[in-house]
């Protein structure tokens, strides 16, 4: 099985730090398998938060995890001390939200039920022609929810590609 993993990174003040996991189904669904945060409440140490999603996601066998641009290098490096390669996310979460929707409304995903992303998802809104979370609310649980399942989406895809050139290079 295929995992793609993707995280929300904080400073540990006042939001969250989220890890979502997921996969494709045999009926190519993207399946949210796990959506986890810190387990404390802020203010956290975010490297504490670092160590066990790293702990976690060697137990999906995952290296690599996704997640965006916040605080430069500091995450990234966090993760490689702990043998997991941070990939900066090629889109914004704005951009995650807009990819999300017809996957949703095709019912071609999967979500746990978790109070949380579901109050976050009905909490977004359309500011400034960007998609986020109005003021005082957070989006953290979203953000990584959405972000995976770009990432599963873009796993499956590139993996039909590379066999799909594999078998051009055999015939």
């Amino acid at each position: 099985m295929l995992y793609a993993a993707f995280v929300d990174m904080s400073g540990g003040s006042c939001d969250d730090v989220v890890l979502a996991i997921a996969h494709r189904d045999a009926d190519s669904r993207v399946v949210l398998d796990r959506i986890i945060d810190q387990r404390q409440r802020p203010p956290f140490d975010p490297r504490w938060a670092v160590e066990r999603f790293a702990a976690i996601l060697r137990e999906y066998q995952l290296s690599t995890v996704t997640g965006d641009r916040y605080a430069g290098e500091t995450f990234k490096a966090d993760f490689e001390r702990q043998g997991i390669r941070y990939v900066v996310s090629g889109q914004t979460k704005s951009q995650l939200y807009e990819a999300l929707e017809p996957v949703l409304n095709g019912r071609r995903v999967i979500l746990v039920d978790t109070p949380k992303l579901e109050q976050q998802f009905l909490g977004l809104i359309w500011r400034g022609g960007k998609i986020d979370h109005q003021p005082g609310e957070h989006d953290d649980f979203a953000n990584a929810c959405a972000g995976v399942v770009a990432r599963a989406v873009r796993a499956e895809r590139d993996a039909r590609a590379a066999a799909f050139a594999s078998a051009c290079i055999r015939a």
